[in-house]
């Protein structure tokens, strides 16, 4: 393979002119395929000024599930309504009987939320106590009752809820009903939806894939996107070589900007043959859409050719940063021989500042044990010019030699904030593997004081607690963290007091103890902290003051809850702005839909809390996440949690969605924005918004940019810009 690619290479300039000059070529800037923008699924109900209504919300966010199925009876039906509503984010098993009797309720509102919350109980997972015990799966029987309601519904809305929710909870009578049904010309792809979620639940066997096969060449592009879906997903796939057959053909009878052929391009990435690599390798340098040539990108990791590496080289050099960390990524998915070696040193000579797809190549040289291109381009890099290019600094984490901690050092003490945190990020991550080295001790312990001290307050809480390891506790960091301590302002700097105080309850120094007993005499907020370090250091059990009132006292001691005053004035639609490195993102909220999630995310944008934080997660093809106003590195939050508050906004192209911690209600402050659609996502992560200004914007961003200033403009008050 090598030695056909060593002479391919020296005719990659011919092959990439010839692709970007053809009339099918990509376009300078990533396309943004047309996707639906989605509509705000419930009807306003004037929850804000509504009593009746509002009280619902606090028993949603409650989880008081008896007495929101209590109110499914109620005279009012825009009561019977929003209980619907909002049993679709408790989902609770025991509504379902009440949900099922709203079917027929005269009110097609009802009918409709109700049809929702149905969906939303059948992803309850019920674990019996004893695994020899069959237990009944919440939503047993719903399937029909769904079913029955749609034979004579007639609303366009309530139809569209019946249809969707069948998707969720259809058994094998009803999902064969399904796959033999003649849906309506605008029902269509929302039924190829509800069969494809079916397929991927393991029901209905081939004749659901059989029947999705058939509108692979449909004339709807969205018909034919909602009927490739489940190949995109689903496992075990019945008669797979012939449908993985013609959803190929189906795919090279497309034009190149068909807004289905993403989806198409997934579905064939999964084939692993030839037949499917020469039309990958097409679509990956002639797609309009980024999200298209990405995906084909991604694919040719697993099943490279004679031809594959002169695509992926010529990939290197597409408009599209996603693209070009896509080809990266599949060139090195295995060894390379002597010419990718020199094509790969010279890509690196020719774009040395393609920073992220750099790393990428560099990682893989640095594994090769190909020491010289690693030198060669640090050496190229002045650490103070880098300016947005904080995935840089990860090379050296890369090599394994001191040169690269050496860097990493510097990248630190950079005045770029982005720099400083990636370069830390990678020093925790050397740490790790340090640990067992003592020849290193004195440098990390030294370093991360250094960090300690420094401007930023996550990082600066990131070393106090790596202080507190017990190596370098030994080492003599317990002094270092008493002494940052007697020089902290406690009461300005919150974040870092309480890492400190937490990093001083595992030294066993009698000293830092001391430190701790006289905190615990300061103030309620400083003291609340320094006793619970206490009690479970000494196993005491003294008493926490009272917490003082604030601004944030409406969130309780574990959840938040509606602040209805605050709710009133963001209005039904407001706009979060947020001021990237990359541009200026609008996002319409949807209050209505998910009162508290915007009342908090607001209210942190308010109070500054996600400036200059990082968006640290960014898969191609799928989000943009950000948001972490502690760790900034995913693993932190604002301090308090949120209750999920699930609606019906789908997830398409440019939907603003809320993270988790771990299961259901532990969401925080973390957000994300989904490059493309996302039908999986829908119903089980809280949808509150959508993008309205700067979708190229979120398809720029990568891992490591900062969110400079997020603000927010209520609605109806003109945006100052």
């Amino acid at each position: 393979m090598d030695s056909t690619f060593h002479i391919a290479a020296r005719r990659l300039p011919t092959l990439l002119v010839l692709a970007l000059a053809a009339c099918t070529a990509p376009d300078p800037v990533p396309h943004d395929a047309t996707e639906p923008a989605p509509p705000p699924h419930r009807v306003a109900d004037g929850v804000v000024d509504h009593p009746s209504l509002r009280a619902i919300v606090e028993l949603q966010t409650a989880r008081d599930t008896f007495a929101l199925v209590t109110l499914l009876a109620d005279a009012d039906p825009a009561v019977r309504a929003r209980a619907a509503f909002a049993l679709g984010s408790v989902r609770a098993p025991v509504a379902g009987p009440a949900l099922v009797a709203l079917l027929s309720d005269p009110n097609a509102r009802v009918r409709e939320d109700a049809a929702f919350a149905l969906g939303q109980l059948d992803a309850v997972e019920m674990v019996p106590a004893d695994p020899g015990v069959d237990i009944e799966r919440p939503a047993a029987g719903a399937d029909r009752a769904l079913a029955d309601r749609l034979a004579v519904e007639t609303d366009p809305r309530v139809r569209a809820a019946l249809i969707e929710a069948l998707g969720k909870v259809a058994r094998e009578e009803v999902a064969a009903g399904m796959v033999s049904a003649a849906p309506a010309d605008e029902e269509r792809a929302d039924w190829n939806l509800a069969l494809s979620r079916i397929a991927i639940r393991g029901v209905g066997g081939d004749a659901v894939f059989a029947r999705l096969a058939d509108d692979f060449e449909h004339a709807d592009p969205e018909v034919r996107k909602m009927a490739v879906y489940a190949f995109i997903r689903a496992t075990g796939i019945p008669e797979w070589p012939e449908y993985r057959r013609r959803a190929r053909e189906a795919l090279e009878g497309m034009e190149w900007d068909d807004p289905s052929a993403f989806a198409f391009v997934r579905a064939v990435g999964r084939q692993f043959d030839v037949f499917a690599r020469v039309v990958l390798e097409r679509w990956a340098l002639s797609a309009k859409d980024w999200k298209a040539r990405e995906a084909a990108a991604a694919s040719l990791g697993e099943m490279k050719g004679p031809t594959t590496w002169d695509v992926l080289f010529a990939a290197l050099e597409d408009p599209s940063e996603h693209v070009r960390l896509a080809a990266a990524g599949s060139m090195t998915t295995e060894p390379w021989g002597p010419g990718v070696i020199a094509a790969a040193r010279a890509h690196l000579r020719a774009r040395p500042d393609d920073y992220a797809t750099d790393l990428l190549l560099l990682r893989h040289f640095a594994q090769l044990g190909e020491r010289e291109p690693v030198l060669e381009w640090m050496e190229g890099h002045d650490w103070s010019d880098l300016d947005r290019s904080r995935t840089a600094v990860g090379v050296a984490a890369a090599f394994a030699g001191e040169e690269g901690v050496r860097w990493l050092w510097e990248a630190v003490a950079s005045s770029d904030g982005g720099i400083r945190q990636t370069a830390f990020s990678e020093l925790v991550s050397r740490w790790d593997l340090s640990r067992t080295r003592p020849a290193s001790y004195a440098t990390f312990l030294e370093g991360f004081e250094v960090i300690l001290r420094g401007p930023d307050d996550r990082s600066s809480a990131r070393a106090a607690t790596l202080l507190a390891d017990s190596v370098l506790l030994a080492e003599g960091s317990g002094a270092v963290l008493r002494d940052y301590w007697v020089r902290l302002d406690a009461e300005e700097e919150p974040l870092r007091a309480r890492a400190v105080l937490a990093a001083l309850g595992e030294d066993p120094d009698p000293a830092s103890e001391a430190v701790l007993r006289e905190a615990a005499m300061a103030s309620p907020a400083v003291a609340r902290v320094a006793i619970e370090v206490l009690n479970a250091r000494t196993g005491e059990n003294t008493p926490l003051p009272d917490e003082e009132p604030g601004p944030t006292s409406t969130r309780g001691p574990a959840y938040a809850s509606p602040d209805w005053d605050r709710i009133r004035s963001l209005g039904a639609h407001p706009r979060l702005v947020l001021e990237t490195e990359r541009g200026r993102v609008v996002l319409e909220l949807a209050t209505e839909e998910a009162p508290v999630t915007v009342q908090e995310i607001t209210r942190l944008a308010e109070e500054g809390r996600y400036d200059g934080t990082p968006f640290h997660r960014v898969v191609s093809n799928f989000v943009v996440q950000g948001g972490d106003v502690s760790a900034g590195n995913g693993t932190g939050g604002p301090g308090y949690r949120m209750r999920s508050e699930l609606t019906r906004i789908p997830y398409a192209r440019g939907v603003l969605g809320m993270a988790r911690q771990t299961a259901y209600d532990t969401e925080g402050s973390q957000f994300f924005v989904t490059h493309s659609f996302q039908p999986h996502l829908t119903g089980a992560y809280g949808a509150f918004g959508r993008l309205i200004e700067g979708m190229d914007v979120v398809d720029h961003i990568m891992q490591g940019d900062l969110l400079l200033h997020a603000e927010v403009i209520p609605d109806g008050a003109p945006s100052g810009h």
